[in-house]
Parts: C-alpha cells; structure tokens; sequence
C-alpha cells in the first residue's frame, strides 16, 4: 500500500527520500538499449531481363553478423539468394549491394538482418516488376551512387552515346559518343559534381536506347 508522502528531496536520479510513506511497491529502473542495427535504406531495381540489384544502407551497426537477401514469388513464401557479412560498426555508415543474377520475372525482396546471438529482423518487402528498359542489356553500377558507376553488359569497344538529365528532364550532360570507357569517365566527372538526386542516364547504341534512373547519394 502506498500512502501519500508529505515531502520529496534528492539530487540523484536513483536516489529519492521521500517522509509520510510506510510501504511500497516493487520497481526497476533501465534504459532503452540502442537497436543493434539501423537500416535507413533498402531497394532493389531490375538492370537486365534475368538481372536485379538489391541495395540497403546502415547508419549504425552492433552486434551484426550478416544481412541475408530473400526473393519472393507471392510476397508470402520468401527463400535466401544470398547473404553479405556486416562491415560497419556503431555509428558507422555503411552501403551494401547485392545482384541477383536469376531473377527472370516479377518479385518480391526483403532483407533479413541477423544479429551475433542469432536473433533476426527484417525489412519492409519491396516489389521487382518483370519488365525493364534493357534494349541495349546496360547495367549500372553501384546504384545508388556517391559520385561514379561503372557501365557493363557491353563490348568496351562500342560506340555509345551517352545523355543525363534531372528528374525536371533538363539536360545535365553534354551528350557524349565515344567507346564504353571514355564515355564512362565523362559521365562519372559530371556525377561527381551533382548534387544528391534522382538523374536519368540515356544511352544509346546503333538507333537502340536505354532509360536507366541514377540516385545520388
């Protein structure tokens, strides 16, 4: 039973004196443990017909042992395509990219992340469409981006023609034609001088184009 007090001093915040109580109740006292891991990212995008990369960025990691990608057909029977060890550290930012490389049709991704004492927890579940713009078979990556990419799925010989633009669709890039690398070094200088965004990258080979989106981070 708890009787009302008639005085309360004390300076620390474990500590109280209180007068006028006879009885009390049993108590704790405890501080909210930081979450081992804080994901503040997680996509995936299709780069090619039977292609998707899946990326998620950490803010902080403790206690983390790996990341598990999992791929889903009906968004309810989900299996692992492959797993990534933890590389961060607390309070330490971190970006992760995974592709997976038989992902021909539509679906559904998650990330399983698995703490050092085997306890797990997971992402929001993200949605692949089957379809993409791939005419020319152009991957990009890493995507998203902190400043350059590299373009594959081409001969480094091939004359290409590369455009970006903004999400507004304003120029960003002078077009630049010239074989695979030089094109790629002339896109990865002007990436580096954009600001954080959404750009689209436009290339084209032959008459044939493709639409790839950009993020910068």
């Amino acid at each position: 039973m708890l009787l009302p007090s008639t005085g309360l001093t004390g300076t620390d915040p474990y500590q109280v004196t209180a007068t006028g109580v006879s009885s009390f109740s049993t108590f704790a006292v405890g501080s909210a443990a930081p979450l081992p891991v804080q994901l503040v990212r997680f996509g995936a995008q299709r780069t090619a017909a039977t292609a998707v990369i899946v990326s998620w960025a950490t803010a902080s990691e403790e206690n983390c042992a790996q990341f598990e990608v999992e791929r889903s057909g009906d968004s309810k029977q989900f299996q692992r395509v492959g797993a990534l060890a933890c590389v961060g550290g607390q309070g330490v930012a971190r970006s992760y990219t995974f592709r997976d490389e038989a992902a021909a049709g539509a679906f559904y991704y998650r990330l399983r992340q698995v703490d050092g004492d085997g306890q797990s927890q997971y992402s929001n579940v993200v949605y692949v469409s089957q379809s993409a713009d791939t005419a020319l078979g152009l991957s990009v990556f890493p995507n998203p981006t902190t400043g350059a990419v590299t373009l594959s799925g081409l001969p480094t010989n091939v004359s290409i023609i590369l455009g970006l633009t903004n999400a507004l669709g304003q120029p960003i890039m002078a077009t630049s034609t010239g074989a695979l690398p030089a094109a790629t070094e002339a896109l990865n200088t002007v990436l580096r001088a954009c600001a954080p965004g959404v750009y689209v990258l436009t290339a084209e080979v032959n008459s044939q184009r493709q639409h790839v989106k950009i993020v910068k981070q």
